[in-house]
């Protein structure tokens, strides 16, 4: 229920943020896209979330990336969405908390595409490529977890930040 409200209140913000541009929301796969100037797409993960938004300006941002059970279907759909909008790499890759049912497909995601900008919880893991834990942040111990985190500082060219109540833009402003 969590998750729903978090995405809920996710798509009214772009709508607000959008002007209420025309918008097309997929659930449970797509038949066609459509040549619309926002796109959210929610994907059938079984019981976890994922989600990606194509702006009007072209670039994309992934919010969560399912589970690991799922990281397959999930990537080749996200590819094909990715093709069929002419985009070769993904903006932003938001990740709302560290369970692995949100979390679960980002090392197959992040070794499938370029991403720009990483925003991860406050949350800490036991990798190796992570930070010292010098505030204090709370620690999950899981492996799924601990492996995104390595593949998160690994990744090429990417801004790792954390999610503290930050606004950001993407596109133009």
């Amino acid at each position: 229920i969590k998750s729903f409200f978090l995405v809920f209140s996710f798509v009214v913000f772009l709508l607000l943020m959008t002007n209420f541009y025309q918008i097309n929301l997929y659930y449970n796969g797509f038949g066609a896209v459509f040549n619309s100037p926002l796109q959210v797409y929610f994907f059938d993960v079984n019981q976890a979330s994922a989600t990606l938004v194509i702006f009007p300006n072209r670039e994309a941002m992934v919010v969560d990336t399912g589970s690991s059970s799922t990281e397959k279907e999930f990537v080749e759909e996200v590819d094909f969405l990715l093709n069929k909008n002419g985009i070769e790499e993904i903006e932003i890759l938001l990740l709302s908390h560290s369970d692995s049912d949100h979390v679960g497909g980002a090392v197959a995601l992040l070794e499938t595409f370029q991403v720009n900008q990483i925003f991860r919880p406050k949350i800490m893991s036991t990798s190796d490529a992570e930070i010292e834990n010098e505030y204090g942040y709370k620690t999950i111990t899981t492996n799924t977890y601990s492996n995104v985190i390595s593949k998160i500082y690994a990744e090429p060219n990417a801004t790792v930040s954390f999610v503290d109540d930050e606004v950001f833009s993407i596109g133009e402003t």
